[in-house]
């Protein structure tokens, strides 16, 4: 956890867009997250008193999350995969 917003920025797609990137630490107690907001880049941290992060474990390295799956995340749920469809979101 110890990268800065150059590095963090250097790890994302295209760190220019408007979108949040979330960083986990190896201890799974803490995370950062990095936003562009026009002007320049917010650079948040995030440490748990207790209890863990409960980050997806996936072979991806990337993985897109809604804006209700980001608050369920930083309350501490787990991030349930889902499967798109042309009916609609579905749990798996």
């Amino acid at each position: 956890m110890n990268r800065q917003v150059n590095a963090h920025a250097g790890r994302t797609l295209n760190p220019f867009e408007k979108n949040l990137f979330l960083f986990k630490g190896s201890r799974l107690d803490r995370f950062k997250a990095l936003y562009w907001n026009g002007q320049g880049f917010w650079l948040l941290y995030k440490r748990y008193e207790s209890g863990r992060i409960h980050w997806p474990r996936q072979k991806k390295s990337l993985k897109e999350i809604d804006r209700h799956q980001l608050i369920q995340l930083m309350d501490g749920f787990l991030i349930e995969p889902s499967v798109q469809s042309l009916e609609g979101s579905y749990t798996v």
